[in-house]
C-alpha cells in the first residue's frame, strides 16, 4: 500500500491549542536553522537542499554567499505533509529538485553523494551526512521492509510495548516537524545518537533558547505511537496526530512512558 503523504493534528482542548500553536513554529524553525548551523559550521561537509523554483533567486544568494555548489539529483512533486520519499511529479505537477550542497573545495563528496542516491548505497549517504554508524547499518537492515521504523527501533517482537525515548532519539513527531537529530536511531536510546543531540541541542540553544527548550520538552513527554495498514497515528497529552507510514497488517503499538531528565 502506498499512500499519498498527509499530515492532521487534533488538539485536546483550547489551552493546549493557545499556548503551543503559538510555540510550533519557532520549534520547527529551530531544528531547521540547527541542521543548516551544523553545515555553516563545518560539523558536515553535505547537506540536502530542497530547490524549490519560486525560491531559486533566494537560494542562490545563499549559496554564492558561503561559496557553495549545489549538485542535484532529482526531482520530486511537492507534496503536503510528510513523505518518506520523493514522488515522482506528473507534467504540470508543481516540483521541487532534492540534491545536496557543499563548498567548491569539497566538489568531489557532492559527485560521491549523487552517485550514493543512484545506486541506493544508504551507507555512504549516512556516511557523508555524519550519521552514526549504528544507526546506519539499523537503517540499512530495516528500511527494505519499513519506511517509519519506529517500532522497529524498540527492538521487541511483541506488537505492543513500553518504553521510554530519550528526546534526541525520539522520532515520533518528526512528521509534524518536532525532532532535535536528523536521522532515524537505532534504538531509543543510542548513545551515539544522544551524543550527537546533545551537540545540536546546544546549537539550538544559541540560535533561539526558548524554543529550544519547549522542543525538547514536547518530545519528553509521555506519548502512544501505533501504526495499521500505513497510517500511524501519535497521542500525546496536548495533541492527537495522523501521518502516513509503514505498512504493517497488525496493529503495532509504542507506548512511550515520557523521559524524566535527572
Amino acid at each position: 500500500m502506498d499512500l499519498e503523504p498527509f499530515t492532521d493534528l487534533a488538539w485536546k482542548s483550547k489551552e493546549n491549542r493557545e499556548i503551543w500553536s503559538q510555540r510550533f513554529p519557532r520549534m520547527s524553525k529551530v531544528y531547521r536553522d540547527a541542521e543548516i548551523e551544523t553545515f555553516i559550521r563545518g560539523m558536515r561537509k553535505v547537506y540536502v537542499w530542497h530547490l524549490n523554483p519560486d525560491n531559486l533567486e533566494k537560494d542562490l544568494e545563499f549559496f554564492n554567499a558561503n561559496d557553495l555548489v549545489f549538485y542535484p539529483h532529482t526531482r520530486s512533486k511537492i507534496y503536503e505533509g510528510f513523505s518518506h520519499k520523493h514522488i515522482s511529479p506528473k507534467p504540470g505537477d508543481p516540483q521541487f529538485v532534492y540534491g545536496v550542497l557543499v563548498r567548491h573545495r569539497d566538489k568531489d563528496l557532492g559527485k560521491d553523494f549523487v552517485e550514493a542516491s543512484k545506486s541506493g548505497n544508504h551507507e555512504r549517504i549516512g556516511e557523508l551526512l555524519k550519521y552514526p554508524k549504528c544507526c546506519r547499518t539499523f537503517f540499512k537492515k530495516v528500511w527494505p521492509s519499513s519506511v517509519d521504523p519506529i517500532w522497529e527501533a524498540v527492538g521487541s517482537k511483541k506488537n505492543s510495548v513500553e518504553t521510554r525515548i530519550h528526546p534526541y532519539c525520539n522520532q515520533t513527531l518528526r512528521y509534524f516537524g518536532f525532532r532535535i537529530t536528523p536521522h532515524l536511531p537505532c534504538s531509543v536510546t543510542c548513545r551515539e545518537t544522544i551524543l550527537m543531540g546533545s551537540k545540536w541541542f546546544q546549537i539550538m540553544q544559541g540560535l533561539d533558547k526558548e524554543a529550544a527548550y519547549w522542543l525538547k520538552e514536547l518530545l519528553s513527554l509521555p506519548s502512544e505511537w501505533s501504526c495499521l495498514n500505513g497510517i500511524a497515528i501519535v497521542k500525546t497529552p496536548l495533541f492527537i496526530g495522523i501521518t502516513n507510514s509503514s505498512f504493517h497488517k497488525t496493529k503495532v503499538l509504542v507506548k512511550n512512558l515520557g523521559w524524566n531528565p535527572t
